[in-house]
């Protein structure tokens, strides 16, 4: 369940941080990418970010990524 999991902390499943709102959150890109064509684009494309091992998401709260963006997309699926 994605709402129990720790993401201020790596764990064998991310490979990317994601910097929201000045928080941490440990990501797998291949999930994300599943669950968002922007996701996609960034991490499996010719964008800046498919090589980097943190990338900042600019203009988002962290509680509103962690609440409201990331879980309910993933709860999606």
């Amino acid at each position: 369940d994605t709402r129990k999991r720790d993401f201020s902390q790596p764990d064998k499943l991310s490979d990317v941080c994601l910097l929201v709102g000045g928080e941490n959150v440990h990501v797998s890109r291949t999930v994300l990418a599943l669950h968002s064509p922007v996701f996609e684009a960034m991490f499996f494309r010719s964008f800046e970010e498919a090589g980097k091992s943190e990338v900042e998401i600019r203009e988002v709260l962290h509680e509103v990524w962690t609440k409201k963006i990331f879980v309910r997309s993933l709860q999606r699926y």
